[in-house]
């Protein structure tokens, strides 16, 4: 079943650079904003390479891996 076939046909990204929520309190550094505004920003593009087909391609903070089962890269 497809998110399609679940919400009729509509569907709503929302993206955004996060909250600390658990990391402090497991030791993890947390990104500082500008960090985080990049990841966002790779994200979104990684995203949008993804709904046209064209390949990806590698970011600082990304690896450029194929979703398993995926046809958009051909």
């Amino acid at each position: 079943m497809t998110s399609a076939l679940l919400t009729g046909g509509k569907f709503t990204l929302g993206v955004g650079t996060g909250e600390a929520l658990n990391e402090p309190i497991l030791g993890c550094r947390w990104p500082s904003a500008a960090e985080r505004l990049e990841m966002l920003e790779e994200a979104v593009d990684v995203i949008r390479q993804m709904f046209t087909g064209r390949p990806r391609r590698a970011t600082p903070n990304l690896a450029a891996e194929e979703p398993a089962g995926s046809s958009a890269f051909g």
